[in-house]
């Protein structure tokens, strides 16, 4: 809104963010709460999904090489009846 050329002294800032009232769990002290606009949100949002992704892929990798070393141990037992005894000396040497 113009008034004579100049505009009205509004903290335009402040319109944009919101107090959010949460309740407070056990053993929570009485801290002053964190204000963040959307971009600030946004960006925190955003690094932790990155974390998220980066322990999710870190732990199926781990998963897949232990699903591995037991497919390995296992598809030897499943054969064993089939084996030969220099078959078996070189599978349990590796």
């Amino acid at each position: 809104m113009l008034i004579t050329g100049q505009l009205l002294d509004v903290d335009y800032k402040a319109g944009t963010t919101r107090k959010r009232i949460r309740q407070k769990v056990p053993n929570e002290r009485d801290t002053q709460e964190a204000y963040l606009n959307t971009r600030d949100k946004r960006r925190i949002t955003i690094t932790i999904f990155y974390t998220i992704l980066g322990k999710l892929a870190t732990e199926m990798k781990r998963r897949g090489e232990i699903y591995k070393e037991i497919a390995d141990v296992h598809y030897i037992m499943s054969r064993y009846h089939l084996l030969t005894l220099k078959d078996i000396l070189s599978a349990v040497k590796s």
